[in-house]
């Protein structure tokens, strides 16, 4: 079994003779993480940003780093991620986009009522970043229709990452791997978020598996496609992540 993130093997000395795993640690926080609904107690400018802080600060440091001129934000639920997108790109550039896809309106919440934290958090699209910046798609994003639009956004676009946070099953994960992969530019990422729900819900069939899937997919056609991805594990550098194994860096 692969443990939550790096250094998940070690066991460390808590003092008075109580020793712990690291992948414990990490793990027992993904489960505190998802079964307490922490992902909806945080906000981004007033929005629901459901990142862990962790990855929300790796993903502006890639981002910072790269400074994509075009972010496809695959998963938009109530547009926290795309402002949070935006916000970053405004500190380099006036004419980037945020390309953000849901198949449903970023004014519903797939969060419960009964189950949301952050009460005080807004819509996201009275706020001058996201009429500036983000452009919303509404439909699946294995969609034939969807991804002729994203190809629009592409064609006239230098530098792209994309992140994403949609369907979490193994097989549409998969299915947006292999459509998206070649939109992404060399040394930019493709951030599949949430490969921790392959040990807490969705064994053999979340989005880690289809990582897994996708990176033996590549290696058997290598000589057929005309990218390259590695699995970037340097990029979890705070040991935690919801990521873990998901940040693919495109080499060629």
């Amino acid at each position: 079994m692969l443990t939550a993130s790096i250094g998940g093997d070690r066991v460390i000395d808590l003092g008075y003779n109580h020793f712990v795993s690291v992948d414990d640690i990490l793990y027992g926080y993904d489960v505190l993480f998802e079964n307490d609904y922490l992902f909806s107690a945080g906000s981004w400018l007033g929005a629901q940003f459901q990142s862990s802080p962790q990855d929300a600060m790796v993903l502006q440091q890639l981002i910072w780093e790269i400074k994509p001129d075009l972010i496809i934000d695959l998963g938009t639920n109530v547009g926290g991620s795309a402002l949070f997108f935006a916000s970053i790109m405004s500190f380099y550039s006036d004419t980037g986009i945020v390309l953000t896809i849901d198949v449903k309106s970023f004014t519903e919440n797939w969060v419960p009522n009964n189950r949301l934290i952050c009460k005080h958090c807004v819509n996201p699209s009275d706020n001058k970043l996201w009429k500036k910046y983000v452009q919303f798609i509404q439909g699946s994003t294995t969609d034939l229709n969807v991804l002729a639009k994203v190809k629009q956004y592409v064609s006239n676009s230098t530098t792209i990452l994309v992140s994403h946070d949609a369907a979490h099953d193994g097989h549409t994960v998969y299915k947006d791997l292999l459509n998206y992969a070649e939109f992404v530019s060399v040394n930019s990422y493709l951030v599949v978020q949430d490969t921790k729900l392959d040990r807490l819900k969705h064994p053999l069939n979340g989005p880690l598996a289809a990582v897994r899937r996708f990176i033996q997919y590549q290696s058997e056609m290598k000589d057929r496609l005309n990218y390259t991805y590695k699995v970037d594990r340097s990029a979890e550098i705070f040991y935690y992540s919801q990521h873990a194994h998901g940040w693919l860096k495109r080499i060629k």
